[in-house]
């Protein structure tokens, strides 16, 4: 549209614009609470002073909310002048419901009598080409006829980008590509039009409206696409968003898009003389600064956004500062005169702060100067002190113009001026004063006492007086020789008085101005006197003393009465919700505890009781809302409470993580008192720390204060204890009589849930805010919340402002639940079956919702072997869905043994009796003691108090100098063959060598074997006793000390030395038979089909057995037996689904106890045919455009539910998404799928070394603290080591938990890349990925299998691979296989080694590597500190296929201790046998027969086909749906085999089958045929072969519009046609 017909009053502009819209124009809070801005609160900026720019912008408004609602369109309407403007600008909200009318849905499920899904209708929402523009229309015509002026703007672009890095179809407000519509049978979703087809688009049906009713028409649905294009898809979001997802603006977005719109005004001749937009100089929004107004003693704070253009140089600073009365800021935390902001290539879009502190009621004026070299501005500024009621400006004046009358303002005490040996002489002008009698005498050389003039004022009662100022006019007449002394003083009978004016000489008929700016504090009842003491240097008759405007100035306020707050949170999960107080100021007081913590108990650190506090989410890096313990207070209506001191106690138990965070806020505003406090330990002096705060500047009147003590970096199985919250302050004021009302809640049933409300008070003012949460307890769903029969909301938590009394019940959906019923077999304890989720556990008896997935595992131990479930299946892993009530039973067998402990419970914690007896009355005895026999307890590490280093256990924790050693003892009557098991560990410190002893008098003792406990690890030992032992009324097994061998560990006095798993194995005395045992079972049975594909042989004979000679082999492979009791079980995994195997042992494998052999058994089974899954989709959706489920991936995972047994499965399309990532041990299970490995990146960049480092706990780009999550497709990146290519330590992840797996994923870094497990028996598994590093790029511990993937190595200099910490239990270690070792550019030029001992005792092999770069001849680098047991290689080839020679590598490594080096060897070079048993299922099966291997694997490949306008294609055996792309834009991902193809598509499309654990298949491709022009020639004798539309998609026949036929004749001619049908 021209500007000229743009229809403007001649010689007339308006003064007023308002501007109407959405959370994308409206204002924000700028003090900081929000990164979020709308470009109408900068859009004034740009304009002169005499245009009013008002902002009516609204978050969450839709077109016709904005014309219906009394608050918005009818409010502006009145206020409406002639030739006001008036800008209006929907979209955003309008497409909610898909694009359908949110009022109409709502009708047409109430017309149904579906109530409840009207009450889940969004009443939002306009149709674009019908209820948008209608409302559109009203609009122009009622602006018009109140004689304004109408303007549209179409609404701003989302920043949802394509993969060519324009803005998507949707982003631009037009719904074409998938919109709903209400038809006369309901909603219908998913539909879709050509690009060319506008019916959907509100932006084109804008300015078809705007043309036909010649309104203009601003484009900045164009314009801000042309400004994020400009930017780019990672800088826009970086540098234009809020940071919340692809809609909101930050301050520079806002400020840009004002400008845009300012702009395009203008060159439409609007106000365009007006409108400051000039492309140099600098702008500043707002132009000038109100910061608002707040009670006396608190401190306002503004926002403003400085944006240059043309400023010259190129690049440097603004220098903002201030006049004196504000300090700035350029980050809120460093504030002065002055601040600087930076800009580069000569533009500036800054943000900026200022700040004053209000001492007195009324307005403080100031000036800001921003400065560049080439250009300045100045922004006035105010701020509105306000007087809390009760309060106010003091004034108190003696003119003494024509009589001794004075002039008050304020509320205080004025006593009649005194005069004492002066009399007056007049008032004319001024108050003359002489002494009595008229004559100064001579010889004074200081002020009399016998000669005054004295001023009072004084607080009266309930009033406390503040005062500022003093001041006088004060002159001699007649005289050069007067002097005087002005003093005040608040002591009775003028003790103590201060001088504060006492000039040397006062010149005749001079008057001068004495004064004083000191604070002087009244309470109720004290006084202040003045007094003038005048002399003169000798005796001088009818001089004179002058006074005039005696001035007093200051501030009233009702007298303050000291009050404290405590909390003393003595009580654990029972403290009291209300503060200790005596004070009856308070509406309420409160104390909650956030959703992120749990109270675990009660602590006394030292003398005083405190409640521990334990993080759901470890080691969580921020603070946050819900990770705080809260308490707050809350005047009552006219008594203002002024905190001055904020205490309390705080202490780390066990641990030396976490960190607080203490903080005040009072109606939005946060003061942080003190941030990373670090609590005192309780095992190190005083054992706590007492945090004190002083508090200033901060008035609480009709608001609520609220203190918060935030809890980070700690691990979630720690808890820091707080105690004595103390909060130290005034009240003052009156009471004001408001309304109260009543606010209950309650449950619909009281067996549903629990209920609460904060802040819990018996009656509650008019406004407060109250929310309302409910629990829901097992077998129950929270549906809403009733109040006079009706849902007022479906919030959880609910909060709301109380406005009358008000009922409200919790309404719950009661759900169908079934019991789940195990039994166990063989003599295994109920919890060596594992169970997740546990379910609601009644009677022992286990209850779960329906529908929900079980996972079991069954464990074993050294005595125990699992051999089967009820159905013969004999997989430990199991799941289970209940759907039913559910029967399970577990079968053991035992392995001959007496007794056993595990201590997988807490108690007993001395003279413990076996946890495991095979005869009832031989129940054994475990004890702490020492050589004397004093007994002592043993620090428990169960189920309870958790673990110590990954096992249940018992810890001395006992001085060293005790000299304390376990025993244990048991009767070994008709038993023989003895032998002991057991494991010991270190935490901390404890001797290097014990001595395991038994005896059978527990008097003399032999020495059976000797252990070394690991360091934070275990190790396990079996000695077999001496034949004596056997059949004995009592054996005693000790483990005595090596008192003289060395300490190992930290320093401590503490003995640190740990046991568990002691088992006393033997066997039955029996006569020898010569028969053979007999087989009475199998599982498999012989023939059987459907067998486990992982899962176990299973032979039960008559008769106990043991092993015996040979190797049984399962199809020709040998296969280990675990025998126990009567049953041999031999482990498989990994096998083929619906295949036959073999199983052959041959005689005396096995035999009985007196050695007759098994007979040779052969047997042969069917593998299960594998189970097609059940289709589903992705359960979230990622997408950082705004087209999926969530915009950021923590996002996704923040919403996934806990405690899964299978997969939930995320998809990330493409893009970079700069967050970080920290998976909740809560959450098991999460499969991350990226879309494109190259293209899908998670990045962030913090460092965990260096200055400001950060623990590993949370200091890599992704954490997994959860087991069982599978990453693939999907690169993960620390963008500090992987674009500045140095250190310090920057991890792109953390392993630190079991079973991970990541296929065709990249870790980008430098430094320390990758962290792997800590716990030796965890383990990962890498395949097909891209691992980035130079120093150190995977290290610690853990079993890790990493095949057919590169290692590149990014320093020039070369670099180390692995640093290892592998304890000595850790089996395999780290895997290398199939692996290239290369470098960018020429890799020989890079000299790499293979790894350095980083610690304890490093286990790597690498095997089949093609190593591109150079590795030296020794391989492996000598030192750091540890000894490795194995660094081997087998098969290393280079570039070009040679083997390499490895005659050379090392075997010799050292560590330094003491300033001497300490030797080790390890294990070189495999042998081809060696190597061979280096197999994914040996390295990674563990104990629950892991086979990560399979969900690596992917579908076939889909084979897709156009017809017509749908592309189709064939189903795919075991995928469960289907992603389709058409380049890198993800058009559908559907269950079904065909999807329609969008007008908008490119030329190609792919598909790719996903498996059940998210994985994609290769993609299947089908490129389409484009038409071709000049056609010729006769159609005889041709056949048509094809026939394709301009789009180039294939048809059966011709259609509508341009045909591009394919025919051939028989000599194989090819003829191309263009038909037009």
């Amino acid at each position: 549209m021209s500007a000229l017909a743009v229809a403007l009053p001649l010689g007339m502009y308006a003064q007023t614009i308002f501007t109407c819209g959405d959370s994308t124009m409206a204002d924000y809070a700028t003090d900081g609470s929000t990164s979020t801005r709308g470009w109408g609160q900068y859009f004034g900026a740009f304009f002169d002073p005499d245009i009013t720019v008002i902002n009516r912008g609204k978050g969450g408004m839709d077109v016709r909310g904005f014309y219906d609602g009394d608050a918005y369109w009818p409010s502006i309407k009145k206020a409406l002048k002639p030739d006001d403007y008036v800008l209006l600008q929907f979209a955003h909200n309008d497409e909610k419901n898909g694009g359908m009318d949110g009022q109409q849905l709502y009708d047409y499920y109430v017309a149904k009598g579906d109530m409840e899904s009207a009450a889940k209708v969004d009443k939002r929402g306009s149709v674009p080409n019908d209820t948008y523009v209608k409302t559109l229309r009203k609009l122009v015509e009622e602006v018009r006829a109140k004689d304004a002026i109408p303007l549209f703007a179409s609404s701003v672009c989302r920043m949802n980008f394509t993969s060519d890095g324009d803005i998507r179809r949707a982003g631009r407000h037009d719904l074409g590509d998938s919109f709903s519509k209400l038809t006369a049978n309901g909603p219908t979703t998913g539909n879709k039009l050509p690009a060319d087809d506008h019916s959907m688009d509100y932006r084109w049906q804008m300015e078809q409206l705007a043309e036909e009713l010649d309104v203009p028409f601003i484009d900045l649905t164009e314009t801000s696409r042309q400004l994020f294009v400009k930017y780019g898809d990672a800088k826009c979001h970086e540098l234009l968003s809020d940071g919340q997802g692809s809609t909101h603006l930050s301050v520079a977005g806002a400020a840009l898009i004002a400008r845009q719109c300012a702009e395009k005004m203008s060159e439409m001749g609007i106000l365009s003389d007006k409108i400051n937009v000039s492309d140099a100089g600098l702008s500043v929004s707002p132009v000038s600064g109100e910061l608002g107004e707040a009670y006396v003693g608190n401190t306002l704070t503004g926002e403003f956004t400085l944006t240059g253009f043309g400023l010259d140089p190129q690049s440097g600073n603004v220098t903002v500062a201030s006049d004196g009365h504000f300090e700035v800021s350029a980050d809120k935390s460093r504030w002065g005169n002055s601040a600087q902001l930076a800009y580069d290539g000569g533009t500036l879009i800054g943000t900026f702060y200022v700040r004053t502190s209000l001492t007195t009621p009324g307005t403080v004026n100031g000036v800001i100067t921003a400065s560049a070299a080439n250009s300045s501005i100045n922004i006035p500024v105010s701020a509105s002190g306000i007087a809390i009621p009760g309060s106010g400006e003091l004034s108190l004046i003696w003119p003494f113009i024509s009589d001794n009358t004075y002039t008050l303002n304020g509320e205080v005490s004025v006593s009649d001026m005194t005069l004492v040996g002066l009399e007056s002489a007049g008032t004319d002008n001024g108050l003359k004063l002489r002494p009595v009698g008229g004559t100064w005498p001579d010889g004074d050389i200081d002020e009399s006492p016998a000669r005054y003039i004295e001023f009072a004022i004084s607080a009266p009662e309930g009033k406390a007086v503040q005062i500022s100022g003093i001041s006088m006019n004060i002159g001699a007449l007649a005289t050069d020789a007067m002097q005087c002394h002005v003093s005040y003083s608040t002591t009775p009978g003028f003790g103590n008085p201060k001088t504060f004016y006492s000039p040397s000489a006062m010149a005749d008929g001079v008057m001068d101005l004495a004064t004083t700016d000191a604070i002087i504090n009244l309470a109720a009842g004290e006084t202040l006197s003045l007094r003038v003491y005048p002399w003169t240097k000798a005796a001088v008759a009818d001089a004179l003393l002058c006074l005039s405007n005696v001035t007093f100035t200051g501030y009233v306020s009702n007298e303050s009465t000291p009050v404290t707050l405590t909390w003393t949170l003595d009580k654990g999960k029972n403290n009291p919700k209300v503060a200790d107080t005596t004070s009856s100021a308070f509406s309420f007081t409160g104390y909650s505890v956030g959703s992120d913590l749990t109270v675990t108990g009660t602590a006394k650190p030292v003398d005083r009781t405190g409640t521990m506090y334990q993080p759901v989410i470890n080691n969580q890096s921020g603070y946050t809302d819900a990770a705080s313990v809260t308490f707050t207070a809350r005047p009552k209506p006219g008594m203002t409470f002024r905190p001055s001191k904020v205490s309390f106690y705080a202490t780390r138990n066990g641990t030396n993580g976490g960190k607080l965070e203490a903080s005040l806020t009072v109606d939005g505003a946060k003061t942080v008192l003190g941030t990373n406090l670090e609590p005192i330990r309780n095992n190190t002096e005083p054992k706590q720390a007492h945090f004190q705060f002083d508090v200033d500047g901060v008035v609480v009147y009709n608001n609520t204060l609220t203190f918060s003590i935030a809890i980070a970096s700690l691990g979630n199985t720690r808890t820091v204890t707080l105690h004595d919250v103390v909060i130290e302050g005034e009240v003052s004021g009156q009471e004001i009589e408001v309304p109260s009302y009543t606010v209950s809640v309650s449950p619909s049933d009281p067996e549903a849930g629990n209920v609460t409300i904060s802040p819990d008070s018996p009656s509650y003012d008019e406004n407060i805010e109250v929310t309302v949460a409910a629990t829901e307890n097992f077998g129950y769903r929270f549906t809403g919340w009733q109040s006079g029969g009706r849902i007022v909301s479906t919030d959880n938590p609910y909060t709301f402002a109380v406005k009358a009394d008000l009922s409200l019940v919790a309404q719950y959906e009661k759900l169908s639940t079934y019991p789940l019923n195990i039994a166990i077999e063989g003599g295994a304890a109920d919890y060596m079956v594992r169970v997740s989720p546990e379910g609601h556990i009644v009677d022992g008896v286990r209850y779960y919702e329906a529908g929900t997935d079980v996972s079991l595992s069954a464990t074993g131990n050294r005595i125990l072997t699992f051999t089967n479930w009820e159905d013969n299946s004999t997989s430990s892993e199991r799941e289970i869905r209940m759907d039913e009530a559910k029967n399970i039973k577990a079968v053991y067998s035992a392995d001959d043994y007496i007794v056993g402990w595990d201590f997988h419970f807490d108690e007993p914690a001395t003279e413990r009796a076996a946890d495991f007896r095979a005869e009832s009355d031989n129940a054994g005895l475990m004890s702490l003691h020492n050589e004397k026999g004093e007994r002592s307890s043993w620090l428990s590490r169960g189920i309870s108090r958790g673990d110590e280093n990954g096992r249940y256990a018992a810890r001395i924790w006992k001085v060293r100098t005790s000299k304390l050693f376990y025993e244990v003892s048991f009767s070994s009557k008709g038993y023989t063959s003895l032998k002991i098991a057991s494991a010991l560990s270190c935490t901390y410190n404890t001797y290097s060598r014990f001595f395991v002893q038994c005896s059978t008098d527990g008097k003399e003792y032999t020495t059976i074997g000797e252990m070394s406990p690991g360091n934070r690890t275990w190790s396990d030992a079996e000695f077999d006793l001496p034949a004596e032992t056997s059949d004995c009324e009592r054996v005693y097994i000790r483990w005595y000390p090596d008192f003289e061998s060395e300490l190992i560990g930290n320093a401590t006095d503490y003995d640190g030395l740990a046991i568990t798993d002691v088992y006393v194995l033997a066997s039955p005395l029996a006569a020898d038979d010569n028969i053979a045992p007999v087989l009475t079972s199998s599982i498999p049975a012989d023939g059987a089909d459907g067998a486990s594909v992982s899962g176990s042989i299973v032979l039960t004979y008559d008769e106990k057995i043991i092993p015996g000679t040979g190797t049984a082999t399962l199809d020709g492979k040998p296969i280990q037996p675990v025998i126990s009791g009567k049953n041999v079980v031999f482990r498989y995994a990994a096998l083929s689904y619906g295949t036959r195997y073999i199983f052959e042992m041959p005689e005396g494998v096995v035999t009985d106890r007196s050695g007759n052999p098994a007979p040779a058994l052969t047997l042969g089974f069917t593998t299960m045919q594998r189970t097609q899954p059940q289709p589903r989709l992705y359960d979230a959706i990622v997408d950082i455009n705004g087209t999926g489920d969530y915009a950021s991936l923590q996002a996704a995972i923040d919403a996934a539910p806990t405690g899964r047994v299978n997969p939930w499965l995320i998809f990330v399309k493409n893009g970079n998404y700069k967050e970080h990532i920290d998976i909740p041990s809560a959450k098991p299970f999460m499969h991350i799928i990226g879309q494109d490995r190259d293209k899908t990146v998670i990045l962030d960049d913090r460092l965990c070394g260096g200055d400001n480092a950060v623990h590993v706990s949370v200091g890599a780009t992704v954490v997994v603290n959860a087991n069982d999550c599978m990453f693939e497709n999907i690169t993960l990146e620390n963008s500090y080591g992987h674009e500045n290519a140095t250190g310090p330590q920057a991890l792109a992840l953390n392993t630190s938990a079991d079973r991970t797996i990541l296929n065709n994923v990249a870790l980008l870094s430098y430094q320390d890349t990758w962290i792997t497990p800590g716990k030796s028996d965890y383990r990962a598994y890498v395949k097909n990925s891209l691992i980035e590093g130079a120093v150190d790029f995977i290290y610690n511990s853990g079993d890790i299998y990493i095949e057919n993937t590169t290692l590149l190595i990014t320093r020039d200099s070369g670099g180390f691979i692995v640093a290892p910490s592998h304890a000595k239990d850790v089996k395999w270690g780290y895997v290398f296989r199939d692996c290239t070792i290369t470098a960018p550019g020429d890799p020989s030029k890079t000299t790499v080694w293979l790894g350095r001992p980083w610690h304890n005792f490093p286990k790597t092999v690498f095997l089949n590597t093609r190593a591109e770069v150079n590795i030296p001849a020794t391989g492996w680098y000598e030192t750091m500190g540890g000894l490795p047991v194995i660094w081997a290689e087998w098969n290393t080839t280079d570039a070009s296929g040679n083997l390499v020679d490895l005659s050379q590598r090392r075997d010799t490594y050292y560590y330094m201790q003491d300033g001497e080096r300490v030797y080790g060897t390890a294990k070189n070079r495999l042998t081809d046998e060696e190597a061979a048993q280096y197999t994914l299922t040996n390295v990674l099966s563990g104990s629950d027969a892991w086979q990560p291997a399979i969900k690596t694997e992917s579908c076939a490949v889909p084979t897709p086909l156009i017809d017509g306008s749908v592309l189709n294609w064939n189903t795919v055996p075991y995928a469960i749906c289907y992603v389709v792309t058409s380049g890198d834009n993800v058009i559908d991902i559907t269950t079904e085999t065909s999807t329609p193809i969008p007008a908008s598509a490119s030329q190609s499309f792919s598909v790719q089958a996903v498996n059940e654990f998210g994985g994609l298949s290769p993609k299947g491709t089908v490129d389409l045929t484009s038409g071709i022009d000049n056609i010729s020639g006769s159609d005889e004798d041709f056949t048509i072969v094809a026939i394709y539309d301009i789009y180039g998609r294939k048809h059966l026949k011709p259609v509508k519009g341009i045909n591009i036929v394919h025919m051939v004749s028989p000599d194989g001619s090819i003829k191309i046609k263009k038909i037009i049908r």
